[in-house]
């Protein structure tokens, strides 16, 4: 079992911005210690630890600091896509989605800027290019000059329920 690097993080200031009592913080670190030494860790929990609403609201509330001290903004329509503000015409787009995040930008220099400042605050996948997110099948040329989007979900539910007219 691996624990999360941010997890240990995570429920330190949970705990800490419920001001309870020291105890509490010290026995939860003793017992994230015996976890990362025992030969064979496991844990039951009485409550998940990913459905507590705070672990999430912690991650979000993380992961927008460093984005902000990026010099990224959340949209004010959407609180999951990111933009620098460019005077030219570079587009420089983050979006997030659950636990994956997407970058996009016509600026590469940036986008490689961007992965390493992420990269020095959590651990990262790189997965390189989106092939399939949200039901949509992403191709790319070549060159990487263009992209195209397919519908994926809609052409599979036509398939499955014999509508190839509507295709």
């Amino acid at each position: 079992m691996q624990v999360p690097d941010f997890l240990e993080e995570i429920l330190q200031n949970i705990l800490q911005e419920r001001s309870e009592s020291r105890e509490i913080l010290n026995t939860v670190q003793d017992w994230l210690k015996q976890l990362k030494q025992s030969r064979f860790p496991v844990c039951k929990l009485k409550k998940a630890i990913c459905g507590l609403k705070q672990t999430g609201r912690q991650w979000y509330r993380k992961l927008d600091q460093k984005l902000r001290s990026t010099g990224m903004k959340p949209l004010n329509t959407d609180s999951f896509i990111y933009m620098q503000p460019e005077k030219e015409r570079i587009l420089k787009l983050l979006v997030l989605y659950v636990d994956d995040t997407f970058v996009l930008s016509n600026d590469l220099a940036w986008i490689q800027t961007i992965k390493v400042e992420l990269a020095n605050a959590f651990k990262l996948r790189d997965l390189r290019g989106i092939n399939y997110a949200l039901g949509i099948k992403f191709a790319q040329n070549e060159n990487r000059k263009r992209m195209t989007f397919q519908r994926c979900f809609e052409i599979s539910c036509c398939v499955y329920y014999g509508r190839y007219k509507a295709i």
